[in-house]
């Protein structure tokens, strides 16, 4: 019965869903569940459930440094996609650049494919297109201008990643 309580969970959703904070909200009061609070929360816990593990990637309308598109399809024949969202700014973003060049150098070949999905304000879109240069990222690259697309599904810490098998499901 702890508006705290639904307070706290409402935040903690920012950080990505899963079962056991679906069973805590379950847990609330009738009351709080249908409070003005308990039910931004549900809305909040239905937006994070689209990219929740055993999620299908929802579509995402993102575009590449020449305009064109994103499409999932395209990477069909991919065992594992690890997209990963980031932005130029971002130094937990940029240390993690290393590692994700090795594990894409060592397995690119096997089946394996790395997505970049920058979520740079319009303002930064030079230092987005400077800093696949400058870090040398071989792997496609993807502009959510101004991070709309992230927003939506309550991604909000960078960087995020999500690890789609070959359906098209959310693994990890």
């Amino acid at each position: 019965n702890s508006y705290y309580g639904i307070l706290k969970l409402y935040h903690l959703v920012g950080f990505g869903y899963n079962q056991t904070l679906g069973k805590v909200y379950n847990s609330f009061s009738s009351r709080l569940k249908n409070s003005i609070y308990g039910e931004l929360l549900l809305e909040k816990i239905a937006v994070a459930k689209q990219i929740s593990v055993g999620s299908k990637l929802p579509v995402l309308i993102v575009k590449d440094q020449s305009g064109a598109t994103f499409d999932i399809k395209a990477y069909s024949k991919k065992k594992f996609i690890l997209i990963d969202l980031w932005y130029s700014h971002c130094a937990p973003c940029i240390a993690q650049f290393s590692d994700m060049k090795n594990i894409y150098k060592q397995f690119s070949d096997k089946g394996f494919e790395i997505l970049a999905i920058s979520t740079d304000k319009e303002k930064y879109v030079a230092d987005w297109k400077s800093a696949i240069v400058k870090y040398e990222l071989p792997w496609p690259q993807y502009l959510d201008l101004n991070g709309i697309v992230a927003h939506s599904f309550n991604i909000r810490i960078y960087p995020s990643n999500l690890l789609i098998n070959q359906k098209g499901e959310i693994i990890a």
